[in-house]
């Protein structure tokens, strides 16, 4: 039988355990939605004086609607749902709205707007999922020199991290298509 002393200290542990869990979870929740926020304002610099930045504010506000999503489909954890959501927002976005905005009687820029910001919405969202996925099914592992970095930590901050390596594929595409974007408004 475990004595009162014993189960006192076992559990301060486990609260200093709790506790230290949840500050780095909600510090790098903190930090991934700057670097993500850092992202999309690179995009704003990238595209401001081009005919694309009217395009923009509909695209950040997709963009942080999907990531709001993303956030309720990856904490809820359920592979099933992963895959009906992302499947029902590509067939969504990618084919419907696509053509129900083509035989619309919208001029041909609202079209073409309303096709852009549902390709980002479902790419995005696609992308969100997958890496997830990835962090969740990555195999077991442990840093020989720092205890804490491990397979356990990598599962609970999945979210953040998705959402970091999203906004470094943000970056590199930003500083990628900015030339190729002045191209084509010349």
């Amino acid at each position: 039988m475990e004595s009162r002393k014993t189960k006192h200290k076992r559990n301060r542990f486990n609260l200093k355990l709790f506790l230290i869990d949840n500050f780095i979870f909600w510090l790098s929740f903190f930090i991934s939605i700057i670097i993500y926020g850092s992202s999309l304002l690179l995009w704003e610099r990238i595209l401001k004086g081009t005919i694309y930045f009217d395009l923009l504010e509909n695209l950040l506000e997709i963009n942080i609607a999907v990531i709001g999503l993303f956030m309720m489909i990856g904490y809820a954890r359920l592979k099933y749902l992963n895959i009906v959501v992302e499947s029902l927002f590509k067939i969504l976005f990618t084919v419907w709205v696509a053509l129900i905005v083509q035989f619309s009687s919208l001029n041909q820029i609202e079209q073409n707007a309303w096709i852009i910001v549902s390709v980002f919405a479902a790419a995005y969202l696609e992308v969100l999922i997958k890496i997830n996925d990835y962090f969740h099914d990555m195999a077991d592992f442990q840093h020989k020199k720092y205890k804490l970095l491990n397979k356990k930590l990598v599962v609970n901050l999945s979210i953040p991290l998705s959402i970091i390596t999203l906004s470094a594929i943000n970056i590199f595409i930003s500083y990628s298509v900015k030339d190729l974007l002045i191209k084509i408004s010349n």
